[in-house]
């Protein structure tokens, strides 16, 4: 009876893993159709990316920083950042500084095509 148990309880295990392997090979061609056949019908919809990252800004930012940070997440396909202040930050928040940094960053965000800037 152990062994007619165990046998069973084998067999489930290789169901199991079986069905998840076909579950994740027909999403993934599913998903890749999608994508393609979506970027056919309506291209426009796709220029802008759905994720939008939290940029915190801490301590005392210099604007090669900013530029390189920006670049990078431009290089990955993001177009939209949202940007706040974070505990740590050395410039006073919504001072005269502060406001220069978030004007820099919206001035360059333009020059290397985000659509959005979210402050």
């Amino acid at each position: 009876m152990r062994k007619f148990i165990f046998y069973l309880l084998l067999l489930g295990v290789f169901f199991t893993l079986s069905g998840y392997a076909y579950a994740q090979n027909t999403l993934q061609s599913n998903h890749s159709q999608y994508l393609s056949e979506g970027k056919k019908m309506n291209p426009a919809a796709h220029e802008e990316c759905p994720l939008i990252p939290m940029w915190a800004i801490n301590g005392n930012p210099s604007r090669e920083f900013l530029y390189e940070r920006m670049k990078n997440w431009r290089s990955t396909g993001i177009t939209q950042l949202m940007i706040y202040a974070r505990s740590g930050l050395e410039v006073e928040y919504m001072s005269e500084k502060w406001l220069d940094i978030c004007e820099w960053i919206c001035e360059h965000a333009v020059t290397l095509g985000f659509t959005s800037i979210w402050l």
